[in-house]
């Protein structure tokens, strides 16, 4: 986790600012998390896959003023 931790922030200058969700990744974003126990790393190769590649933007350096309000 960290060496991904660790390469996300190297190569974050080389990736879009920003990537619209596919269709077909939102029900697993949207779901909520299984309440029994689940393999952490099939857990962390989810969030990689399915959550990770769609960041809001605010950690990219060309991301310029886009505030997120809760």
């Amino acid at each position: 986790m960290v060496d991904d931790a660790l390469a996300f922030h190297r190569e974050i200058r080389s990736q879009p600012v920003w990537k619209q969700i596919p269709e077909v990744t939102k029900p697993a974003i949207l779901d909520a998390p299984a309440d029994s126990e689940t393999d952490p790393e099939l857990v962390y190769r989810e969030f990689r896959e399915q959550i990770l590649p769609y960041h809001y933007g605010n950690v990219h350096p060309r991301n310029w003023g886009w505030v997120n309000g809760q």
